[in-house]
């Protein structure tokens, strides 16, 4: 059996938040660009000034979009219901993963079999558990109070085999 306690703190919410942009959604972001670009540059036949202009404008933007996402990673967590302060009590063992989140208005109790996490990571500081695709529950390794993180790393990989990724993710 492995145990979290964990206060939400606004370092837990700001993680999460970069790791779902930059490591969830950015490729899919990049792989849109690129093929924009590529009908660009196909449909319209366009001469190359033209399109080194129009090229350069995209990245222009891109750079624009990553500056207002960083901003917006960094600020979620002063929005009202973003959590600060909560306790959530995490529990996985063989059978059952179990949530239970406590914040001011709020008390929340998940008990669920493991096919109700879509995906999992395990970054240099966290293990984050998806529940669907944008919803995830973020353990910071250094708030289990039982168990090993190579263990839970084990039964991880044996509960959900290939929807539990090693990332080499910076955080």
């Amino acid at each position: 059996m492995f145990e979290f306690n964990i206060i939400i703190d606004k370092d837990i919410i700001i993680a999460l938040n970069k790791f779902h942009f930059f490591k969830k959604i950015n490729p899919i972001f990049l792989l849109m660009f690129g093929m924009f670009n590529l009908i660009l540059l196909l449909l319209l036949e366009m001469d190359k000034f033209a399109y080194a202009g129009l090229l350069a404008g995209s990245y222009v933007f891109l750079i624009i979009f990553y500056i207002i996402m960083i901003i917006a990673i960094k600020s979620v967590y002063k929005k009202p219901g973003s959590n600060i302060g909560g306790k959530m009590y995490f529990r996985l063992d063989e059978e059952i993963v179990y949530d239970k989140s406590e914040s001011k208005d709020l008390t929340s109790i998940v008990e669920a079999k493991w096919s109700y996490i879509f995906a999992a990571y395990e970054t240099r500081n966290y293990f984050i558990l998806y529940n669907t695709v944008v919803t995830a529950f973020t353990l910071p390794k250094r708030c289990l109070t039982t168990g090993d993180p190579l263990e839970l790393r084990k039964l991880l990989s044996a509960k959900l085999g290939p929807k539990f990724v090693i990332t080499k993710f910076k955080i």
